[in-house]
């Protein structure tokens, strides 16, 4: 073979570009995807961390969880409600117009949509979530409403029937107290 013939063989600037760039971009993905998931699984694990902080928080409150089905229930109406206004504006503007000019309103149209709709549902899994604690709320359940304030003349007939029992109590006592020693 001639030296015309080896020259062909080997390769030029054009065709070493294509294997390098595709080098450095498996190289930088195996040094940055690490990274990128560590920290993306940091964030997950401190978002659920603070929603079951908050769960701690409201499951004993009766008047907290309402307020939090009422939430869901409200960001449930609003993506309904804008769902529609968005179709039909979409369908009154998009009537006769070029195909990429009804892709460029449909996306700008429907991100409000598809934004309260993220955040519906994420309050969503809130809800059930704050739903199955609270309904291991038990025996310990306090009341959140003070209780009423009872009158005076029902207070002093309370005090007056439980010092009438705690002198039965200790006269039961002493008479124990007696029956012991005339056994002994």
């Amino acid at each position: 073979m001639s030296e015309a013939e080896l020259s062909n063989l080997l390769p030029t600037m054009k065709d070493l570009i294509v294997p390098a760039i595709i080098g450095a971009a498996l190289w930088l993905a195996r040094k940055v995807l690490p990274v990128v998931s560590d920290k993306l699984h940091k964030v997950g694990k401190r978002w659920v961390i603070s929603d079951l902080r908050k769960i701690r928080s409201i499951r004993r409150c009766p008047f907290a969880i309402q307020r939090q089905i009422a939430k869901e229930g409200a960001l449930f109406n609003a993506f309904l409600t804008i769902t529609v206004i968005m179709l039909g504006a979409l369908m009154l503007l998009s009537r006769q117009m070029a195909f990429k000019e009804q892709l460029t309103y449909f996306s700008i149209c429907m991100t409000p949509v598809l934004v309260l709709e993220w955040w519906w549902l994420i309050v969503r899994g809130f809800n059930e979530q704050l739903l199955q604690e609270s309904s291991r709320v038990g025996p310990g359940f306090k009341r959140i409403i003070p209780n009423r304030e009872q009158s005076a003349r029902r207070s002093q007939a309370r005090k007056q029937r439980q010092a009438e029992i705690a002198k039965t109590m200790s006269m039961k006592k002493a008479e124990v107290r007696v029956v012991a020693r005339r056994l002994a």
